[in-house]
């Protein structure tokens, strides 16, 4: 299996995770952990963010949102974690 290169690997690692996962049990945890991996990024205070990685944040915090949306347990809603479908 050949390398996907990152530009951004503190985060596009988790979310290429969440992207590839093929099995809807293990889904839901691997965006998750996408999500924070992101949204701690987007709140280090060091200011080392350019435009095109906030670009790109915003983007991969929109494909999240899209794969919630499509998670037959999600209900098409976002579930905090620890939340189970009733």
């Amino acid at each position: 299996m050949s390398t996907i290169p990152m530009q951004y690997p503190q985060w596009q690692k988790q979310l290429l995770q969440a992207v590839m996962e093929t099995k809807p049990a293990g889904l839901a945890e691997k965006i998750r952990t996408a999500e924070r991996a992101i949204f701690e990024r987007l709140g280090e205070s060091d200011r080392t963010l350019d435009n095109e990685e906030v670009i790109s944040l915003l983007s991969a915090i929109s494909t999240l949102q899209s794969m919630w949306r499509v998670l037959p347990e999600s209900g098409g809603q976002r579930k905090p974690p620890g939340i189970k479908s009733q």
